[in-house]
């Protein structure tokens, strides 16, 4: 039987109590094996059933790597962390449960919970070992209506606003040879690391901005936020329930993923690092791909399109925690949630906004919000 042809009604809850059976049984014989030294397997009990063994196809075999001992060693598509980690020591029995379940979400799902395919080895094992947030493979194209729930950083996911504008004054000032900074970012046209940068630059020394001189001012800023963050991790940390709400909408069949930037690839990168949030280039912006925020909210919108395999998105939110991120979206048509308290949800409202939370946290509302806009 074809599985296009159970997908739906009775006939699909008949899967999955099938391959739920199958699962157990294979999980019992598992722990068996380990407990006792000797596999009590028979592949008789499903022949009976009407199955038969599954055998590679040309397709595995091309990502099945044979190589020698301490080196990785099986298909890459179901390998678990410790596999891709290269430590026979870290595998047991839990490595064997991890591929059974991802084989049986294929088998319900149809699909993979995570897609290797286009990823280079080290790209995938990144993926695997580090959980990073990535687009999850629509591999027979996306069901029903698709939305895009689009993230900022500082002020957003992280509470790094503090140890981002110190760090950036002080390369500002040391590389332009400049003694003050105006930190009222609301004052720049384009509020972003490369926007601000270009702006202080023509301002101050009254020509434009040069791209070697940027350069420079990037590593220094970079380099300062490095060393802030080694020595006080605690001044970039993951705002609350911003981990648990990406895992949420990572596993809405109907919602999509992205985060555009104002800030830098690599700084941003370096403090969702920090905070403990991973995000898959392939639905990520920054002030490297454009100055302003909207062209910024444009790339990763385009990016997610193409990672999701999504033509057009029925909706996309935007979540940020200033007046420029509620203006950017505006602009690009996104609907907005505010996520601030105090001074900065007070300008918010000012500014028109009419969805605000305080954090991710379970109880805040920000579920039943994002809920809310795919209904609009």
């Amino acid at each position: 039987m074809r599985r296009e042809s159970i997908c739906c009604g009775e006939d699909r809850n008949c899967l999955c109590w099938l391959v739920l059976w199958m699962g157990q049984s294979i999980i019992n014989d598992l722990f068996i094996l380990y407990d006792h030294g000797s596999c009590p397997y028979n592949p008789s009990r499903f022949e009976k059933e009407g199955f038969v063994p599954a055998k590679a196809t040309e397709s595995d075999l091309a990502v099945t790597m044979n190589t020698s001992p301490g080196q990785l060693v099986g298909t890459l598509q179901y390998m678990s962390p410790e596999q891709c980690a290269g430590d026979p020591l870290a595998i047991d029995t839990r490595t064997d449960v991890y591929a059974l379940g991802l084989v049986l979400h294929e088998l319900i799902h149809g699909q993979l919970p995570y897609n290797v395919s286009s990823l280079t080895i080290h790209q995938a094992i990144h993926l695997v070992c580090d959980g990073a947030w990535a687009p999850r493979l629509l591999s027979q194209g996306p069901i029903g209506l698709m939305h895009l729930v689009m993230f900022d950083i500082d002020g957003t996911l992280t509470q790094s606003c503090g140890v981002d504008s110190r760090c950036f004054v002080e390369a500002l000032c040391e590389v332009l040879g400049i003694e003050r900074v105006d930190t009222d970012w609301s004052n720049y046209r384009h509020t972003t690391d490369s926007g601000i940068a270009q702006e202080i630059i023509t301002k101050q020394l009254g020509r434009p901005a040069r791209a070697e001189e940027l350069a420079v001012v990037k590593t220094s800023f970079v380099q300062r936020l490095r060393f802030a963050l080694d020595n006080d991790p605690a001044e970039c940390q993951a705002n609350a329930g911003a981990q648990d709400i990406l895992k949420w909408i990572n596993h809405q069949r109907s919602i999509c993923f992205a985060v555009a930037t104002g800030g830098w690839s690599e700084s941003a990168r370096m403090k969702l690092a920090n905070a403990g949030l991973k995000v898959a280039e392939n639905i990520f912006a920054s002030s490297d791909d454009a100055v302003s925020r909207e062209g910024i909210m444009r790339i990763a919108e385009a990016r997610a399109r193409s990672a999701y395999g999504v033509g057009t998105f029925d909706s996309i939110t935007y979540v940020g925690d200033a007046v420029w991120d509620l203006r950017a979206a505006e602009t690009c048509k996104y609907s907005f949630i505010g996520v601030a308290d105090g001074n900065g949800a007070r300008q918010l409202r000012e500014a028109g906004a009419e969805s605000l939370v305080t954090s991710f946290a379970e109880g805040s509302g920000f579920r039943d919000m994002v809920e809310r806009k795919l209904l609009v």
